[in-house]
């Protein structure tokens, strides 16, 4: 099932995925399971963008998938990536021959853009998705098609959040949303707000089989579109991070941990989140350094 944590703050938007996928055939037969593959996906620079559900249906990877289909967007607005998403997903969905309890799956889609009403640059949190009902909880079936729900970071909350695939029990989520209004009403630190998403995500793998014990966080600040609409586009639009540096309010970044992966390792593998921007398609990649 997988779990992704989304979190939108006035001045950062944070996304951390495990990286467990389960693979069903054809006839819908869980076929395998890995835990070492993407799920993350930074598109121009102000969005992020991951997924909760089916990781792969007989041969396609739904993030190679994802790469194709928003590579082919031109101008690519929040509206027309997720009119697009939810119209493929639609036709691709339809044409897996499995149950529908199955076939659940739902797009989270975090972005940073101007908002119609203040005109001002704000973050949203937008699902596309066959199965959440209204209060964002999976249906035991999938719908026929999917559909979009979204919310802007208004002035009447210090924050967003949204946990969408494995349940967190009443205590996790309470403790996550005392710590996030906590840390918001002190200015925390980018790296502290990624933090208490990663502590939660990993206390749902230690009794939920369905989620991976590797993981990538994603992350946007506001300071980091605002240089690249200031700029008109830059051909530097992206940060890498591949040796553990951590969230901030400067540069978009993405960090990938693993329980393995510690300081005291001789050799470390590292993984990057595919990337969509310009006319660029990326489909991540893998690093190891050997420190010998």
């Amino acid at each position: 099932m997988t779990l992704i944590l989304s979190l939108a703050t006035p001045e950062i938007i944070i996304q951390v995925s495990d990286r467990r996928l389960i693979s069903v055939s054809y006839d819908g037969r869980i076929t395998k399971t890995e835990d070492t593959h993407n799920k993350a996906v930074l598109c121009d620079g102000n969005m992020l963008i991951s997924y909760a559900g089916v990781g792969s249906y007989s041969k396609l990877y739904i993030d190679d998938w994802l790469v194709e289909i928003l590579s082919r967007v031109n101008e690519r607005t929040i509206d027309k990536v997720c009119d697009v998403i939810k119209t493929e997903a639609t036709k691709l969905f339809s044409s897996m021959n499995c149950s529908k309890s199955k076939k659940r799956h739902s797009f989270v889609c975090m972005v940073w853009g101007i908002d119609p009403v203040s005109k001002r640059l704000k973050p949203a949190i937008f699902t596309i998705s066959n199965a959440l009902d209204d209060n964002d909880n999976w249906l035991p079936e999938a719908r026929d098609f999917f559909e979009i729900k979204g919310e802007i970071l208004s002035s009447r909350k210090s924050f967003l959040f949204l946990p969408v695939g494995a349940e967190l029990s009443e205590q996790e989520l309470s403790e996550l949303n005392i710590s996030l209004k906590h840390k918001v009403k002190r200015f925390a630190d980018a790296v502290d707000f990624a933090d208490a998403l990663l502590r939660t995500i990993q206390q749902v793998a230690a009794r939920d089989g369905s989620v991976g014990e590797t993981y990538m966080i994603t992350s946007s600040p506001k300071k980091y579109v605002e240089k690249i609409i200031k700029q008109a586009v830059s051909n530097n639009v992206f940060g890498f991070w591949v040796s553990g540096d951590e969230p901030n309010y400067k540069n978009q970044s993405f960090i990938y941990l693993s329980r393995g992966n510690s300081d005291s390792s001789i050799r470390k593998t590292f993984f990057f989140p595919h990337i969509v921007a310009l006319n660029m398609a990326s489909r991540g990649g893998m690093l190891t350094i050997d420190n010998n």
